[in-house]
């Protein structure tokens, strides 16, 4: 399911150097440039949209940057004109969230003059990002085999030609404001951002009651032959106000093996009520259109070749039964679900079903054998 940001905080900041002839920006200490609450919800504007607060770890930093325009022949006045063009005002700067403020570590301000675009990616420092003139680009991104260290990568849509804080848009409670968005009201620039990978999910349950006679315990699940590594454009046209509409990543490459979940540190036995493994829970994640910090995030790629192999042990209940270790493979693509989309979750269901073992008795006829005159006299 696609999902978007929109973010703001407090950033001040030094000036940056200035490259190209149009006047310097001249800043004043009483408009320092802030950013508004990040908040979460789709990617694209719909009736069912929901907001959902944006973490404050420090795992959700983010970067920004931000270029300056100016009419040298009027310099009140400026607006976008390419990305190049720009002089660059914030380059890649971290805002974090600190004393109920989202902000870099040194202070920028809002110029008197002219206007500022601004453009950024989450988490800072998780990939090899550039603003260009496409937008945002990261560079062979590899997607690591420990979950954990696994990070739901954002890029952002400019926010173009801003000359002061954004009061009260989506993003920060008050008049226009999203319903369910957070109480706290920040003041600032909104930047809306968007997932870039994909996000998937399993469930595991039983097709019946085996609880009688058979355990059936899950010890790993796993994704083969699985892309590591590609590269992402966002393909944003370079012109004022011009939206993304075809960003991408190159073909993955780079194929491993993923241990989605290994039972062994649970020892999870499954039964008919679903399981969700990356929480290690019987009950449903978060709301569909909100982070969930368990989940398992991959690139988007086809998934012709890649398989779904989990393994489990039957175990009958009684006394001293012997243990038999299952291994099934399937192909991961279907004609439903052909690849992995940005922004996407997708949740597979596992159904473990056992067929019954039947005995049927069948009695051999009796077969008459001569014994040859070995007759016994007594």
């Amino acid at each position: 399911m696609k999902k978007l940001f929109f973010i703001a905080a407090i950033a001040g900041v030094a000036l940056a150097g200035c490259t190209k002839n149009e006047p310097a920006p001249s800043v004043t200490d009483q408009q320092a440039i802030t950013f508004a609450a990040p908040v979460v919800g789709l990617n694209t504007k719909a009736t069912n949209e929901v907001w959902n607060n944006y973490p404050t770890g420090t795992a959700y930093d983010f970067a920004v940057w931000a270029k300056y325009y100016v009419d040298p022949a009027d310099v009140t006045n400026g607006t976008y004109s390419t990305w190049t063009e720009g002089k660059t005002y914030m380059n890649e700067v971290t805002v974090s969230y600190s004393d109920n403020t989202w902000a870099p570590a040194q202070n920028y301000y809002w110029p008197k003059n002219g206007s500022l675009t601004f453009i950024a990616y989450a988490p800072a420092g998780k990939a090899e990002a550039a603003a260009t003139e496409s937008g945002i680009t990261f560079t062979d991104f590899e997607v690591t085999q420990t979950v954990s260290d696994q990070v739901d990568l954002l890029f952002s849509e400019r926010a173009y030609n801003k000359k002061a804080v954004d009061d009260n848009e989506v993003g920060s409670e008050g008049t226009g404001a999203e319903a369910g968005v957070t109480a706290d009201i920040y003041k600032g620039v909104h930047l809306s951002f968007k997932h870039a990978l994909s996000s998937v999910a399993f469930t595991v349950k039983t097709l019946a009651d085996y609880s009688g006679s058979t355990k059936i315990t899950l010890n790993k699940i796993e994704l083969l032959n699985v892309g590591s590594k590609a590269s992402f454009d966002q393909n944003l046209k370079d012109e004022n106000n011009a939206p993304t509409t075809a960003a991408s990543w190159t073909a993955a490459a780079e194929p491993k093996n993923y241990l989605v979940d290994n039972s062994d540190n649970l020892n999870y036995d499954v039964d008919t009520e679903a399981y969700w493994t990356a929480s290690h829970s019987k009950t449903a994640p978060a709301a569909a259109d909100g982070l969930r910090a368990t989940d398992f995030i991959l690139l988007p790629q086809n998934l012709s070749g890649i398989k779904l192999k989990v393994t489990y042990t039957l175990a009958n209940n009684g006394t001293g039964s012997e243990q038999l270790v299952q291994v099934i493979e399937k192909d991961l693509q279907t004609a439903a679900i052909g690849s992995w989309e940005m922004g996407k979750r997708y949740i597979y269901n596992i159904i473990i079903g056992l067929d019954t073992i039947y005995f049927e008795p069948y009695v051999a006829p009796w077969v008459d054998v001569p014994t040859n005159g070995q007759d016994f006299n007594f």
